[in-house]
């Protein structure tokens, strides 16, 4: 099993370089509060600033600082969220999945997968090459609108190492059909950057969410 969280530790340490940051709203603060009391003690005793423009000027000052309460506040709360997404999807190791790819790393095994068509075609084949440019053809038929499953088996079709896998539907046809591979979760990974979640899924590599068609 395995599960990174590069994104939420890569939060931790900005979070703790702010603590450190002169510009955040509470260093802004006490700067600011220097400067009035050096602005009062230093103010014209037969002209005194009005007291109004004092409170106004820390009304404003405690909104600024609430705001990055506020911001800080939502931050937390998607870290926390972050994690929750962890544990959760730890829950998919050792899952079987369905994924949108048309490249496969094949073992000794035989992988299998469907052709998603949106029309009725009267012939499909699934055409399939090896790194090393061998070829092999599965005939599917006549079929009607919906998932197509099929089966590449290696040693059956002579296949080695990493294949390409292509549709081949009626003439005039006007779209290329999705392919859908079967793997299993190997791993889980959180992407540092945009905090996306990743799924590692054998012969696959890694698989982004929104590229998984089902569970099982």
């Amino acid at each position: 099993m395995q599960i990174t969280n590069q994104g939420v530790a890569n939060t931790n340490a900005a979070q703790q370089s702010n603590n450190l940051n002169p510009n955040d709203a509470s260093s802004i603060q006490n700067e600011f509060i220097t400067l009035m009391v050096a602005q009062i003690q230093n103010q014209d005793p037969l002209n005194p600033q009005d007291a109004t423009q004092y409170v106004n000027q820390l009304a404003t000052m405690s909104q600024v600082q609430g705001i990055e309460n506020m911001v800080q506040m939502q931050h937390t709360q998607q870290i926390l969220l972050d994690n929750l997404q962890v544990l959760n999807s730890s829950q998919l190791v050792g899952m079987d999945v369905t994924v949108r790819a048309n490249e496969y790393d094949l073992k000794d095994e035989p992988v299998t997968g469907t052709v998603e068509l949106q029309a009725p075609t009267s012939n499909l084949t699934v055409k399939v090459v090896d790194e090393s440019g061998n070829e092999a053809v599965i005939n599917l038929g006549e079929n009607s609108s919906g998932p197509v499953e099929f089966t590449i088996d290696p040693e059956e079709h002579g296949l080695k190492g990493k294949i390409s896998i292509e549709p081949v539907i009626d003439d005039g046809q006007n779209y290329v059909p999705d392919i859908f591979i079967k793997g299993k979760v190997t791993g889980i990974e959180i992407n540092g950057e945009g905090g996306s979640l990743g799924l590692h899924v054998e012969g696959l590599g890694e698989v982004p969410m929104y590229e998984v068609g089902s569970f099982s």
